[in-house]
């Protein structure tokens, strides 16, 4: 069973609020929210929001990811921001949180499998 999702978890104002202490107390760091997509088998991760400084990458997170997992070598797993948004591994997330960071002032990932070897 997936997760309430952090947005149904805590009002708006309760996530704004919350990502403007962060931001004021952690100035090189970025607040993210990392959510399984709806449609993915992969189970969820014990902590939705996390904390990474901002030249922190994308592939870093993805390793991390897969680690929290346990994914076998076979499975990849995809990461995306607005449910759409594929995200390079070369990118800071800094630079992701810059473009895609929502209202409420938190950077929103979902992740996702894709098995390479279709098994």
């Amino acid at each position: 069973m997936q997760k309430e999702s952090f947005k149904k978890q805590y009002s708006k104002e309760q996530r704004l609020k919350e990502s403007e202490n962060i931001l004021k107390h952690y100035q090189d760091r970025v607040p993210i929210i990392i959510e399984k997509d709806k449609n993915s088998r992969l189970p969820d991760l014990d902590v939705q929001k996390y904390l990474f400084l901002s030249n922190f990458r994308v592939f870093q997170l993805n390793t991390l990811i897969r680690s929290k997992l346990n994914l076998n070598k076979a499975e990849a797993v995809y990461l995306f921001v607005n449910n759409k948004v594929a995200l390079r591994g070369d990118m800071s997330i800094k630079e992701v949180y810059d473009k895609y960071q929502d209202d409420d002032k938190f950077l929103y990932i979902q992740y996702c499998e894709y098995n390479t070897f279709g098994f």
